[in-house]
């Protein structure tokens, strides 16, 4: 149908309790942790309202806003900030990449980390991405499929605050790696790299 779209929540908010979420005052998600994705739902493209509560206390309402979801586009929403400091947000993040070669893999990187430091990243020693911001979203990159060390460096100072060796990338795969955590907060900083729902998903 031409007014479908996707759209599943990732919970980036690194200090948040549990969370239930609420589409136009309806249950969709309960108990929602840390680095947790929902699956997939389909809908009806339009305004809807989400509000997020802690989890099993609707008196306790984190967040209240209305978002407009477009025809065949594929979204994830990432609840992101610092539960205590400026409260939580969502950033609607469109996965809008559908022409592929299927010998090659596909991936951008999102910075999630709520310290807004600007982050370099790079991929077996080569510089990828520069100085990005938080709560942005980059280009995405075409590369042979195969391991790769990620890393990932504060563009201000040259410091490294996150590496993985072994991000595997598979050929026809489109990814996002979403950058989470604070650079000063030790071992907080990771990065999680789950398929896009454009690899898969039909409209």
């Amino acid at each position: 149908m031409e007014n479908m779209c996707y759209l599943r929540f990732f919970q980036a908010s690194l200090n948040a309790p549990a969370l239930d979420i609420y589409i136009n005052d309806v249950a969709l998600v309960k108990d929602f942790a840390y680095k947790d994705f929902t699956k997939y739902f389909k809908a009806v493209s339009g305004s809807y309202n989400i509000k997020i509560f802690v989890s099993g206390n609707k008196n306790l309402i984190v967040l209240d806003e209305n978002i407009e979801l477009y025809p065949n586009n594929i979204y994830t929403l990432a609840i992101i900030g610092l539960f205590n400091l400026n409260g939580i947000e969502i950033n609607l993040i469109d996965d809008h990449l559908r022409d592929i070669n299927k010998n090659y893999s596909y991936i951008r990187f999102i910075n999630l980390s709520p310290s807004s430091r600007d982050l370099d990243i790079v991929l077996n020693n080569n510089l990828a991405i520069s100085e990005l911001s938080y709560a942005t979203v980059s280009s995405y990159l075409e590369l042979p499929p195969g391991r790769y060390n990620f890393k990932a460096y504060l563009s201000s100072q040259q410091k490294l605050v996150l590496e993985n060796p072994n991000m595997t990338l598979d050929p026809g795969k489109i990814y996002s790696g979403y950058v989470l955590g604070i650079e000063n907060i030790k071992d907080s900083m990771q990065i999680v790299i789950p398929l896009e729902g454009a690899t898969y998903l039909k409209f």
